[in-house]
């Protein structure tokens, strides 16, 4: 017979993970929505992160001049998993901050920007981002931006509804 061997180590972390797994199943929707939003929020740094990966590695030039990347930067770092409506408005005027020049052509910033208004969730909020990041021309952004990493941070904010 094969003896096996529990240190005490692995015994703690698997108490930690049935305890967190009951905890999580006794909650309701809401606060596992939450619980959710947090690992992604923990795991991204913040919820702004997603979006400060949009903002940070745009070009200057891609820019209109009036738009203050380090105070929009700062907001984004600071939102909170209940900000949605601030989430909402930060996106709105980044694109409202983007020189015309640097969005694909057939892109209307007027008709997202309607669409944006609309939205009251994570999930609404990551596509329309998503839709933004398409129509921005790679050009605009600093060589080694990584369009992967950020259309992940993205699906992971559509995760929260």
């Amino acid at each position: 017979m094969k003896e096996t061997y529990c240190d005490e180590t692995s015994l703690v972390l698997a108490c930690v993970f049935l305890l967190g797994t009951a905890t999580l199943q006794a909650q309701n929707p809401i606060d596992q929505a939450k619980h959710v939003a947090g690992a992604v929020a923990s795991q991204a740094g913040s919820i702004g992160s997603a979006m400060e990966m949009l903002a940070g590695d745009l070009k200057p030039e891609a820019l209109v001049s009036s738009f203050n990347m380090d105070q929009w930067l700062k907001k984004a770092s600071s939102l909170s998993l209940d900000d949605i409506k601030g989430a909402t408005s930060l996106l709105g005027k980044l694109a409202k901050g983007l020189d015309p020049s640097v969005l694909q052509q057939g892109f209307n910033l007027k008709d997202w920007t309607s669409k944006l208004k609309s939205f009251n969730n994570w999930a609404a909020l990551a596509g329309q981002a998503e839709s933004l990041l398409k129509a921005i021309n790679p050009s605009a952004f600093k060589s080694g931006f990584d369009v992967s990493k950020a259309t992940s941070a993205l699906s992971a904010l559509e995760s929260l509804k």
